[in-house]
């Protein structure tokens, strides 16, 4: 099937190309795959059912990939739909000859998610964690992955689809840092509602992992809780880097959290929280399906309490990158879409791998790696105007919208409507964690203001009145990089919300400062303005950099490992050690600019203002 080009029956004009195979497991054989469509090319993961179960099972064997389509398929109906779960993209079938018979292999395609230098599946990222640094994943590490895997199988839930076999293995990572995202994969041995058949007595399940009684090892129906079973093999599996249950399940002890060699000393320093987090798994792993905790949410929540105790917000991940070196030669770069009849772009954020939520001329709209789509957020006025978009965290935002609304909301729509801390005329940026410290940009007259919540209470607000604020972005923990304009020059500044003070800072000579990003846990931020100017700023040292060219920058950002990127009409530079600005990728035919980019250590996006999309990719190499 290498080098086999399959059409899309659903969409015309569009074709999946076979590049290489991925792996063959007991039911499907998995592709790298282009999606080729007129606006662009995108990677993609093509699984064929083996012609061996096609034989063997004849008419059944469709049945197999309906169950992991309807149960995908499901999940896709709400835009945005969930990030912590592969995206299904497609859905087919196509005639193959095999020893003088024709058969007919049905498939899928999903989005493709590499882990890239950390690992792709949650198995070998806790491997890693225990080679690199003697321990498996570190209690905010953790939190932030039960998180995502929690929200991921309410989601399903909600939909009446039960996955069945949750393992490491069926856990996707992507990112690294406080971007660390985790997905669950490999839905073909769920159930949906309404969908009766089965493969005759097969039962597909991970030892270790799968519960009791879809075993067959005890009487009961399979529910919720046959997933929440799972899941707490996963959690010890992630804090210990060992299996929870040692012989088969529910017919040994369970192992306890202190048991685990790879455990994490902070959490092995606090036995109480250990012997609390243990019982929570002893209930979500009881070998009778009526004893057992059904809600994987409240699962995630009971053990968040006791790894991230006195209010530590889960989402401070504390595991790095190395530092960054020299821009690697290997990147490639590709159209993943070519704008079309798409609206004018005015503010992007990016959520996890390749995913972003942008406010338009037209409303909300999603690009999900592969199309854009139009975004629907329950609780929110489909006509209501958006000032910006900003993630909070992982398949969450807080939306500033034209009438005075300040909304936080997930795929599942509105979740929580803060109160405006000062009437204002337009909310126009946020930076910061709400859980921990945050600053809103507001505009009042034209004169901007600075807010910070801290413990969810505003602090008196900060005028700017000789100052035009187009951007913020959080450098450290406590202070945060301002920039914009003032008269006629560049203006930058670092404030301190807790201490109410802001200091301003050298410029180049420059018009304006357009867009700034940064990265606090290593405690860098770029500026960068008009002119190909740019402001590098490192701990407390702020230095002038320069692109070559003089070309105008639009857009900043700061990868996981602290190397600097931004970006202009049609071009992309990273920062090289020392302040040299390498160009990386160019189409000089692209006027328009750039207006987001988003970096982690081996893929680039960037989205143009018309919704073009380009992306760059480090190729594999020793």
């Amino acid at each position: 099937m290498r080098g086999a080009e399959i059409p899309s029956e659903v969409t015309p004009g569009v074709s999946y190309r076979l590049e290489r195979p991925l792996g063959f497991g007991g039911l499907f054989a998995s592709f790298l795959a282009l999606r080729c469509a007129a606006g662009g090319t995108v990677t993609v993961v093509m699984k064929l059912l083996r012609p061996s179960i096609v034989r063997k099972l004849g008419e059944q064997a469709s049945l197999v990939v309906r169950k992991e389509a309807v149960a995908l398929g499901r999940l896709n109906e709400r835009v945005p739909p969930t990030p912590f779960v592969v995206r299904l993209i497609d859905a087919g079938a196509v005639v193959v000859e095999q020893e003088g018979r024709s058969l007919e292999l049905p498939w899928t395609v999903v989005e493709y998610v590499s882990g890239g230098l950390s690992g792709t599946t949650l198995a070998l990222r806790v491997r890693r964690s225990i080679e690199r640094r003697g321990r498996a994943f570190s209690p905010a590490r953790a939190a932030n992955a039960i998180e995502c895997i929690a929200q991921g199988l309410g989601a399903a839930h909600e939909v009446g689809v039960i996955h069945r076999d949750l393992a490491p293995q069926a856990i996707l990572c992507s990112g690294s840092g406080s971007f660390e995202l985790f997905k669950i994969t490999d839905f073909g041995g769920a159930r949906a509602e309404g969908l009766r058949a089965t493969l005759g007595t097969w039962v597909i399940g991970t030892p270790g992992y799968v519960a009791p009684e879809h075993a067959g090892l005890v009487p009961g129906a399979v529910g919720s809780w046959t997933d929440v079973f799972g899941f707490a093999a996963i959690i010890y599996y992630m804090l210990t880097g060992e299996r929870l249950h040692v012989d088969q399940p529910g017919e040994s002890e369970l192992r306890t959290l202190l048991d685990g060699s790879g455990l994490a000393p902070e959490l092995r320093a606090r036995p109480a929280a250990c012997r609390a987090i243990d019982q929570l798994l002893a209930w979500a792993s009881s070998k009778a399906p009526e004893q057992r905790l059904a809600e994987p949410l409240a699962l995630a929540a009971m053990v968040q309490a006791h790894l991230c105790p006195t209010g530590e917000p889960a989402t401070r991940v504390s595991v790095l990158p190395a530092a960054p070196g020299t821009v690697e030669e290997l990147w490639s770069w590709s159209w993943l879409h070519q704008p079309e009849d798409n609206p004018v772009i005015r503010s992007v954020s990016w959520d996890g791998y390749g995913r972003a939520l942008a406010a338009t001329s037209r409303g909300l709209w999603l690009w999900d790696g592969t199309i854009w789509r139009r975004a629907v957020i329950d609780g929110l006025e489909p006509a209501l105007e958006v000032d910006f978009v900003a993630r909070v965290s992982a398949g969450r935002w807080m939306l500033g919208c034209r009438d005075g609304t300040l909304a936080v909301c997930t795929v599942g729509g509105v979740t929580r409507r803060l109160r405006a801390p000062t009437p204002a005329s337009r909310y126009l940026g946020w930076s910061g964690a709400l859980d921990d410290v945050g600053v809103l940009l507001t505009a009042t007259e034209g004169v901007p203001s600075l807010h910070a919540l801290v413990g969810k209470r505003w602090l008196k607000p900060l005028a700017l009145a000789d100052a035009s604020v187009s951007g913020i972005c959080r450098v450290d923990d406590a202070e945060w990089l301002v920039m914009g304009r003032t008269g006629t020059s560049g203006y930058a500044a670092v404030y301190a919300p807790l201490g109410w003070e802001i200091a301003r800072i050298p410029t180049p000579n420059v018009r304006a400062f357009i867009a700034c990003d940064g990265a606090p846990s290593r405690r860098v931020a770029v500026a960068a303005a008009l002119e190909g100017a740019l402001l590098w700023r490192d701990g407390a040292e702020t230095v002038h950099e320069c692109i070559d060219g003089g070309f105008d920058v639009s857009a900043a950002a700061v990868d996981p490992a602290g190397r600097g990127w931004v970006a202009g009409a049609g071009r992309i530079w990273a920062r090289e050690p020392g302040g040299t600005w390498r160009l990386m990728w160019s189409d000089p035919e692209r006027e328009l600019p750039i207006v987001s980019i988003s970096c982690d250590l081996d893929r680039v996006d960037a989205i143009f203002a018309d919704g073009g999309v380009v992306a760059g990719r480090v190729e594999a190499s020793e």
